[in-house]
């Protein structure tokens, strides 16, 4: 049975200023969300706290493509990095196999 109805209301500002609070506004209830506009980060409240909320991936979320190895478990390597890194171990093992190496 439904005991409680109220509408989520969403809050957008910049990053300096102050998130509202249930005591400042009774808009403020669980589920409502506050955009930075200049970070473009989004919170989520819930119990009396702003949760940032992270980006899920697909559909264009916030992937970090980089173009170097590494030991992230998050970040992920462009196609284009991984050809040049294969391509310079295949180079140095040419290298050796051919007796240049030193």
């Amino acid at each position: 049975m439904v005991d409680k109805i109220h509408y989520r209301w969403d809050f957008i500002g910049l990053s300096t200023d102050s998130k509202p609070t249930p005591e400042e506004s009774p808009k403020v209830v669980d589920g409502s969300t506050y955009y930075e506009s200049d970070t473009s980060k989004l919170y989520v409240f819930y119990k009396d706290t702003w949760y940032e909320k992270t980006a899920t991936g697909g559909g264009g979320g916030d992937i970090n493509v980089v173009q170097t190895t590494g030991q992230s478990t998050s970040d992920v390597m462009s196609q284009k990095a991984v050809t040049d890194i294969i391509g310079d171990v295949e180079s140095a093992l040419n290298t050796i196999n051919n007796g240049t190496g030193e």
